[in-house]
């Protein structure tokens, strides 16, 4: 508890004795019943005692709840001081880099202030946005295409004789599998003039009977006229059909020249034959056989093929194709037998035929070289 003060004035103490002295004059009477009042005594104490001054101030003890808060209130107001002192520090540290930066600013342009030009700014054009661009249509690919072709075909026969084509024309159709592979299926049509050089070997050993062309009996007539030279130089017309399948892998299939490489298999019908009849050599020793104009050799093979060249983009539909292949044939041919039977006179031969057939099966394992040049139509 507090200290208090309590004080006794002079008026207040002149009435305590005021009735001190009338209880005093009452108590003649009443003597035994003074004596046992113990509040009488006290009073009498206390007005007889000394005047006590007491300094202080009064108020009720804390309770524990108030204790907490207050000191919460407390740490509160240090945590609150410590924050407000890190924002300084650090605003005042925001303030040093910035004071270097404009030093460092100002004292270049210090240096140029009379370099300062006054002259009034020119108003800028404002130029307004161009429109946006309508959004390109979708591109749609096109993987089919039909390519017709024009070239020139060259036979090398076992390296010592060659020929080349009168026309050499083709179509193909083709279709991409992925930007780089395509698969195609063509026709080819060839024709060209040969000359005939295989007779000019020595056919011994072909002895007839009788008498042909002044030719006595047992003498060997068609050696006599293969060594005269009557059945050399002829011409040939041929004839070639072919039926092809291909695949090319495009080695750059992004670029405007798409550069590739190919491998086919086909499938070819060839005919040979004589241009004009032989004055001297119409017909078989013997008597049989045909004339030279009549005569025909075909066959049937296949073939493999390999190729290399570059497709041109002119746009999304057109372009030109440049090839160079290769052809040579896989299998031997099918054809029909050149030999008749005279009776009694044993086997006689249709040299017309024959020659034919041995101009025919060069050809067959002649190697075939081929430029061409086309058109590419896509869609």
């Amino acid at each position: 508890m507090s200290p208090f003060t309590l004080k006794l004035r002079p008026g207040f103490r002149s009435y305590v004795l005021a009735v001190a002295v009338v209880c005093g004059a009452l108590s003649a009477n009443s003597i035994a019943f003074a004596q046992d009042d113990a509040l009488l005594e006290d009073t009498e104490s206390v007005l007889n005692s000394e005047q006590i001054d007491v300094d202080g101030q009064f108020s009720k003890k804390e309770t524990r709840a108030q204790k907490l808060a207050k000191m919460r209130k407390k740490i509160e107001q240090e945590h609150e001081q410590m924050v407000q002192k890190k924002i300084e520090d650090i605003r005042m540290q925001e303030e040093l880099k910035l004071g270097q930066k404009l030093k460092q600013a100002f004292s270049g342009q210090l240096q140029n202030v009379d370099e300062v030009s006054t002259a009034q700014a020119a108003p800028q054009r404002v130029v307004a946005p161009a429109p946006a661009p309508a959004p390109a249509p979708e591109k749609i690919e096109k993987n089919n295409s039909i390519v017709p072709t024009l070239g020139l075909t060259s036979i090398s026969v076992d390296g010592s004789e060659s020929y080349e084509s009168e026309l050499s024309a083709g179509i193909n159709f083709e279709s991409k599998l992925t930007n780089r592979f395509a698969v195609g299926i063509g026709l080819g049509y060839t024709t060209m003039k040969i000359t005939d050089v295989n007779n000019q070997n020595n056919f011994t050993g072909f002895n007839t009977f009788g008498t042909f062309n002044n030719c006595t009996f047992g003498s060997n007539c068609f050696n006599t006229f293969g060594t005269n030279g009557y059945l050399q130089g002829r011409e040939m017309s041929y004839k070639q059909m072919d039926l092809n399948i291909d695949g090319k892998f495009f080695i750059t299939p992004e670029s405007k020249i798409k550069p590739f490489v190919g491998l086919g298999l086909g499938y070819r019908r060839a005919t040979l034959k004589y241009t004009e009849n032989d004055p001297y050599f119409n017909q078989s020793i013997g008597g049989y056989g045909t004339t030279g104009a009549d005569s025909e050799y075909s066959s049937n093979y296949v073939t493999g093929t390999v190729s290399g060249g570059a497709d041109i983009a002119f746009s999304d539909v057109i372009g030109a194709r440049l090839q160079l292949s290769y052809t040579k044939g896989l299998t031997d041919s099918s054809n029909t037998d050149n030999r008749t039977t005279n009776g009694g006179f044993g086997t006689t031969y249709d040299y017309n035929q024959l020659g034919l057939e041995q101009t025919g099966k060069a050809l067959e394992g002649a190697d075939f070289g081929s430029l061409s040049a086309g058109l590419i139509i896509s869609f």
